[in-house]
């Protein structure tokens, strides 16, 4: 196993984790100033954000890390499901990575909770930190207001084909590790294509998304460890650990 893998997982949790928004409508009123443009899209990610409750895509993940002079690439599947928390009209998240190249495992992300899964490892098991990038992820879903609590948001291009916006952290707890986070959305079907990640340290994560589909089937079950067949869970991150996304 590669020193990445580990690394290659929490890059993945935190490029999601710190997307924001995952559709856009392209339409524009004529000739708008950028704020304009800018309110109008944000109105619409709200209004397309409702309406999705799966969410799958292939994936293509690149990790330039300056520390090490190294480029990371890995591909795989993704899978996303939003459902109403148990007895409240909370929204909680489940979501999996399979990555299958260059090393085969598998990452599952839940409310408390992520699993990770390496052929001929255990599977291990850490608590999810509620953090700035978490609530991103919801705000992907509900609605922006969870993103301006920790990032202000600009629209950086628009164009006929793509739409990106750039988020700038401004509370204490998003300044920790993030310098600034790319999303670029693909105006013909509205869906998010692209992430980019820059964190305090130097380090860059690109996440692309293709061949994406909203509301498909997706069988709960994968969502559980179970599902992985590793063997008995272990805490890696030791008694009362807990995961940041991202570091």
């Amino acid at each position: 196993m590669s020193r990445t893998a580990p690394h290659r997982v929490a890059a993945a949790v935190s490029c999601l984790l710190a997307c924001g928004v995952p559709a856009c409508l392209a339409g524009e009123p004529a000739a708008p100033a950028a704020t304009n443009r800018l309110t109008v899209y944000i109105a619409s990610i709200d209004a397309v954000a409702t309406t999705i409750s799966t969410f799958t895509a292939r994936f293509t993940q690149t990790i330039v890390d300056p520390a090490f002079d190294e480029t990371d690439v890995s591909s795989g599947s993704l899978e996303l499901m939003k459902r109403a928390a148990e007895g409240t009209n909370a929204v909680s998240f489940l979501i999996r990575f399979d990555y299958l190249e260059p090393e085969r495992q598998t990452l599952i992300v839940t409310e408390s909770k992520v699993v990770i899964h390496r052929p001929g490892f255990k599977i291990e098991e850490q608590a999810l930190a509620d953090d700035a990038k978490l609530q991103s992820l919801m705000a992907c879903f509900t609605s922006v207001a969870r993103i301006r609590d920790h990032f202000s948001i600009a629209l950086s291009n628009a164009a006929e084909s793509a739409v990106t916006l750039t988020l700038a952290p401004v509370s204490a707890t998003a300044r920790q590790t993030v310098k600034r986070v790319g999303l670029s959305f693909d105006t013909r079907s509205w869906l998010l294509k692209t992430v980019y990640q820059e964190k305090l340290n130097g380090q860059e994560s690109t996440l692309e998304l293709t061949g994406a589909a909203v509301n498909a089937p997706v069988d709960v079950a994968r969502f559980s460890a179970d599902s992985l067949g590793g063997g008995q869970a272990t805490n890696a991150a030791g008694p009362g650990g807990k995961m940041q996304p991202g570091r």
